[in-house]
């Protein structure tokens, strides 16, 4: 039983959704309601897709935020040695 992901996007609802996070998004009909809060794709709402391309920028940030700390303790380390 395999539904397309616009079947599960949008559902026929005899009452609106209730709860936390139970968004909706009315269509022409008030029948037919889009729930935000149905899709289960991970918690934070990204597809795979985008939780890999913010991953890899925040690895590339911080990477950049140690080198630049790298750098500085270096240059606070030839200038006064703390050992």
């Amino acid at each position: 039983m395999e539904q397309s992901e616009a079947d599960l996007r949008t559902r026929k609802r005899r009452s609106p959704p209730r709860g936390m996070g139970a968004v909706t998004a009315f269509g022409p009909s008030m029948k037919e309601c889009q729930v935000m809060a149905d899709h289960k794709e991970s918690l934070t709402g990204l597809t795979d897709a985008e939780a890999q391309e913010f991953h890899k920028f925040m690895v590339q940030g911080t990477l950049g935020f140690g080198a630049v700390s790298l750098f500085a303790h270096i240059l606070i380390w030839m200038w006064r040695p703390w050992f």
